[in-house]
């Protein structure tokens, strides 16, 4: 991960699978607005990830709101859209956050949405038939057509581990970090100051 930017910053990432399973990167832009006692969290870019078989897929992301920021109990929840498109099979998944449908007691984590064909060539034009339904909360499971794929209780996170060398852009070569980790608060604020 590396801050290619100043403010407004601009992140971009690499990750690479174990084996070549599958490569992820991708870049984006960060936005805060800030209410009385909440926080709305907006990032544009793209993200692709590209699999072993040549298998790509771009995506982007919704939205995130922090309500109760300074007093109250803070609520953390994933609103507005997010879309993922594979040009190669012609495939368009649209998910919407935050109960959309407005259904009776379904928790703010929950989302759903449709798998739909779309045309490369015209990307812009109306998606077409939808091939699937998908429904979930993105704390716990994901659902197509009513079939399980993802349970955070039977799937084990990937463990991440740093390369050995890093571009000296990396975020974690931040001289500021540095002087921080080391307990040096007024170094560490200057290098920041001068860094950005």
């Amino acid at each position: 991960r590396e801050q290619t930017s100043p403010p407004p910053p601009v992140l971009a990432f690499l990750l690479c699978g174990r084996g070549g399973a599958f490569r992820m990167s991708g870049h984006q832009r960060a936005a805060v607005s800030l209410g009385l006692n909440k926080l709305l969290f907006t990032s544009t870019g793209r993200y692709e990830v590209t699999f072993a078989d040549g298998g790509r897929v771009h995506y982007d992301f919704p939205s995130d709101r922090v309500l109760n920021l300074c007093w109250g109990k803070m609520v953390h929840e994933v609103v507005g859209e997010q879309r993922f498109e594979d040009s190669r099979n012609g495939l368009r998944c649209t998910l919407r956050y935050g109960n959309p449908s407005g259904l009776p007691g379904v928790p703010s984590d929950w989302f759903e949405g449709d798998i739909r064909s779309f045309d490369p060539q015209s990307p812009a034009l109306e998606d077409g038939a939808v091939l699937s339904r998908v429904q979930g909360s993105w704390l716990g499971f994901c659902d197509v057509d009513g079939a399980r794929y993802w349970d955070i209780t039977k799937h084990s996170p990937m463990s991440v581990a740093a390369p050995a060398v890093t571009l000296p852009s990396d975020s974690r070569n931040r001289p500021d970090i540095r002087w921080l980790a080391g307990g040096e608060v007024k170094r560490a604020q200057g290098a920041k100051v001068a860094l950005e």
